[in-house]
């Protein structure tokens, strides 16, 4: 399977000239992803295959991310926040794991 950066699907200049064909959230998962979030999500239809139980998990899950976080998450609002949660992620990181020695 070809895995493609999320800024290759953002940026595609395809998406110019026909509509995207995946789900809109895709490009900003794979960029949480890359960024070593762990990913969950509720659309899967196997495990939930009512209407209104994917809904429900999907708002459990959605709490369950403000309460930890503080806020929404990043994809909820056609990835908007997603930039911003993968920087402030970064930079956490980085002052926990201290100065680095060259």
């Amino acid at each position: 399977m070809n895995r493609h950066s999320a800024e290759y699907y953002l940026n595609w200049e395809g998406l110019a000239r026909r509509p995207h064909r995946g789900h809109y959230a895709a490009p900003y998962l794979r960029q949480c992803q890359d960024a070593g979030c762990k990913i969950e999500v509720s659309w899967s239809l196997p495990e939930f295959p009512d209407k209104a139980e994917r809904r429900q998990k999907e708002h459990e899950l959605i709490v369950a991310h403000r309460r930890v976080v503080g806020a929404d998450p990043p994809v909820q609002h056609g990835g908007e926040g997603t930039a911003a949660f993968v920087e402030r992620l970064s930079r956490s990181r980085a002052a926990e794991s201290g100065p680095r020695c060259a």
